[in-house]
């Protein structure tokens, strides 16, 4: 029975990574958004080939993403190699995410020394692909900001190790911090508890100052490069503005309660216990640092949570985290360890009862594996989705003017218009409170409808309809067929409205 439940987890923890890789390299080719930001990202990549400033006063024509942008200069690199369109922005997605999958085995693997349950973190962290938005290959900042992040707790903590010369661990580890925070300002929470930890724990000045100083001393004077480079609109962008928006005060609970424990109720429940035992062992230095990297990368998922309009991405720091947690734990209450606290759970005497323990440990497992299943399917555009798409980009090529989209501007650029900024970086200014910047803006889309200013509108939701209706007339909507064109992930957004400029009276 414990050899079969075994080997059953076993081809499921080959079976899941595979699939969900599978699935993001059949996507990476698609033409047309998967998730409807990644367009904003595609403007920003073509922003940087095309030489022109990132940080910029916000205008219909261009307002940046309230990132920092490590990830779209890196993906306009890659460009050069890979051509346009989304597949270098998907492809450094990619990549990332495969260096997260080795690096969560290798995390666990340090700490084990057991193959096993390193695969099992590792299908953990590929099966939270639903509940973490879908969102390992698409084109947006995360998955680069997180193998930044796994990359710099491997070193850390391979420095725990180190009685001596933990400072060649730091100081690679502090680059990939700096990395990390100009790929998502999120990060910035994880510097801080990770270097509050080497200033607490490091021995000698030299050691506990070296990581802390280049981290954040990297993350001031690049900031202030950046601001200063551009004029002081790149803290509009990275701090100011997130910090004028809303709070989400229901994800002060919601966020442990349907976030983590309810997809995740066994890890969940692994982690606490992990953290109780290794604040209770003989060596309580390893429950201290459990304790740290559960600040360092549950607190930042939280707070972008309790951020108006963070959706479930911003979740992968902690289920990655998590993941290498559950294998970690889960391998000490099956394997001695001289320092264990939880050496009770080993001690159910006979042959018998270790099968028992075996078994419910692997059936835990598979329970868990359950909660998180997913019809892969669900997140493949169909033929039909294309063949919508292209004739909408037809159309698009078929006006006789500048055609305005502003949740999918991306595509008038690709139908020969000029870039346009997108609705959402549009949408965080304007709701950033009574502020000059948005009264500004506010007053130039107004009056961008007003003149009439494009040729055709096409818009996802009615957006300023007194203008809009008063200058445009209705032509009907975007696609005859409500089924297609959804994108697979993120907000359940397409074109819809379809106006037309009023002839001159």
């Amino acid at each position: 029975m414990t050899t079969a439940v075994r080997r059953l987890l076993l081809a499921l923890c080959l079976l899941v990574p595979a699939t969900v890789i599978a699935l993001c390299v059949i996507r990476i080719g698609w033409p047309f958004e998967l998730e409807w930001m990644e367009g904003a990202s595609l403007l920003q990549m073509q922003r940087i080939l095309q030489g022109q400033a990132l940080y910029v006063p916000p205008s219909v024509d261009f307002t940046p993403l309230i990132y920092p942008p490590l990830y779209f200069d890196l993906a306009a690199r890659l460009s050069t190699l890979t051509g346009g369109g989304f597949l270098p922005l998907r492809l450094l997605s990619l990549v990332s995410f495969l260096a997260c999958l080795v690096l969560v085995f290798g995390l666990v693997f340090r700490h084990t020394k057991d193959r096993f349950w390193s695969l099992v973190s590792l299908a953990l962290f590929s099966a939270c692909f639903e509940i973490g938005g879908a969102w390992f290959d698409l084109a947006r900042v995360d998955m680069l900001q997180l193998a930044f992040l796994l990359g710099a707790w491997w070193l850390l903590e391979a420095g725990n190790e180190e009685s001596r010369g933990a400072w060649r661990f730091d100081l690679p580890a502090a680059f990939l911090l700096l990395a990390a925070f100009l790929a998502k300002q999120s990060s910035l929470l994880t510097v801080l508890a990770l270097a509050a930890w080497v200033l607490a724990f490091r021995k000698g000045v030299f050691g506990r100052g070296l990581m802390p100083a280049i981290a954040m001393g990297g993350i001031t004077v690049s900031s202030l490069a950046l601001n200063l480079i551009s004029k002081g609109w790149f803290s509009y962008y990275i701090f100011e503005l997130p910090a004028r928006h809303a709070v989400e005060w229901s994800m002060l609970t919601d966020f442990w309660r349907f976030d983590l424990l309810a997809p995740l109720p066994f890890v969940f429940c692994a982690w606490i216990l992990g953290l109780l035992l290794g604040l209770r062992g003989r060596n309580r230095s390893r429950g201290l640092w459990l304790l740290c990297l559960s600040l360092a990368l549950i607190a930042p998922s939280w707070s972008a949570r309790l951020h108006s309009g963070g959706y479930n991405n911003v979740l992968l720091p902690a289920y990655a985290f998590l993941a290498v947690v559950f294998g970690r734990v889960l391998c000490d209450l099956l394997e001695p360890r001289a320092e264990d606290a939880g050496e009770a759970f080993r001690m159910l005497p006979g042959e018998e009862e270790d099968r028992l323990r075996h078994t419910a440990l692997y059936g835990i497992c598979l329970l868990q594996f359950v909660l998180l299943a997913f019809n892969p399917l669900d997140h493949l555009p169909s033929k039909e989705d294309r063949r919508a798409g292209e004739a909408l980009l037809e159309e698009l090529r078929a006006v006789d003017g500048d055609a305005w989209l502003p949740s999918h501007p991306w595509m008038a650029v690709e139908a020969g218009g000029p870039p346009m900024a997108h609705k959402m970086a549009l949408l965080d200014v304007l709701r950033s409170g009574d502020t000059e910047q948005k009264r500004r803006l506010e007053n130039e889309i107004r009056e961008s409808l007003t003149n009439r200013r494009w040729e055709l509108v096409i818009t996802d939701r009615r957006w300023y309809p007194s203008e809009l209706e008063r200058h445009y007339s209705y032509d009907g909507p975007a696609f005859p067929d409500s089924s297609h064109f959804w994108p697979v992930t993120g907000m359940r957004t397409r074109p819809e409205f379809v106006y037309s400029r009023k002839p001159d009276k």
